[in-house]
């Protein structure tokens, strides 16, 4: 039941126009955190936020550990945090994009991963984010029409050897067979070439 509510939060702030955490103080140099002015580094934008959310994680050094893992080998993904709705707990939020080999060219498909309080004894949510060009693919497989992502890797969590970065890999390789999103119609028909890509 928990979980649901969590899941129904979290696709409530994905509708919004943006997903973001807290408004950001205006930037200049009066306005911009001291903190920030010292460092921007994935390391220590993730450790602002995790600061920010202490109490909240049953496993915080896990928490740290597998972030900082999986921003290392994604780098466009960048670490936020977000109040589900007023009055609620804010959770960690790794988003961006991710690269997905589709025929020969790469495509950047953004996602968002929640990681949730009881992780890693308790799955994190997945999700793709589609942009304003963007529709998901009507009945994929492997994610629905409000971008929860379904995974093999999900349904089979082990919490002693699964993580973020395994679930990301994954998502790059079942996507990798079948984008999740298509560019949308303008007009016309839609495309089945995904959008978003880069290179080839």
């Amino acid at each position: 039941v928990h979980r649901a509510k969590v899941v129904e939060q979290v696709q409530r702030i994905l509708s919004s126009p943006r997903c973001v955490g807290p408004r950001s103080r205006p930037r200049g140099a009066r306005g911009k955190p001291a903190e920030l002015l010292r460092s921007s580094s994935p390391t220590a934008t993730l450790d602002q936020q995790l600061y920010a959310l202490q109490g909240i994680y049953r496993d915080p050094a896990r928490v740290r550990g597998d972030a900082l893992d999986v921003l290392r080998h994604y780098p466009s993904l960048v670490p936020k945090r977000a109040a589900q709705s007023a009055g609620a707990r804010a959770l960690l939020c790794l988003a961006g994009t991710v690269p997905v080999s589709y025929r020969g060219t790469v495509y950047h498909i953004p996602v968002a991963v929640w990681v949730v309080e009881a992780y890693p004894y308790a799955t994190p949510l997945a999700y793709v984010t589609p942009t304003a060009t963007m529709d998901i693919k009507p009945r994929h497989k492997h994610c629905d029409s409000k971008g929860l992502v379904y995974l093999p890797y999900l349904s089979t969590w082990q919490p002693a050897t699964s993580n973020l970065t395994g679930l990301v890999a994954s998502m790059c390789s079942t996507f990798g067979q079948d984008p999740p999103v298509r560019a949308k119609p303008k007009g016309g028909t839609a495309s089945s070439t995904p959008a978003a890509h880069s290179g080839g």
